[in-house]
């Protein structure tokens, strides 16, 4: 599990404001997933969650539209989640 939060974290990026590879990060603290999970939208992904996770007090909503995608960093994905919760910090995941 350390391993797979390092290599997320190498792979994060500094900015998460742009719409990229099928990951939109709203101002009202919502993640919109579309399309397939690759490297590089993990990688958004991440970027987004890093940047929402600097305000523990507020719910952090996901809404996945994915039809799967690499499972490597799905796996990634579910692990960073998993390291928000343990923080305190609520998300909420919705499937389309």
């Amino acid at each position: 599990m350390k391993f797979l939060i390092m290599l997320l974290s190498f792979l994060v990026t500094a900015s998460a404001s742009a719409t990229k590879h099928g990951v939109k990060l709203d101002p009202k603290r919502t993640i919109q997933v579309r399309g397939a999970i690759t490297p590089a939208s993990a990688r958004d992904m991440a970027a987004a969650l890093q940047e929402m996770e600097k305000d523990k007090s507020k719910p952090i909503d996901i809404i996945f539209d994915s039809p799967g995608g690499d499972l490597l960093f799905g796996y990634l994905v579910v692990d960073r989640m998993e390291s928000l919760r343990q923080q305190g910090i609520q998300l909420r995941c919705f499937v389309r």
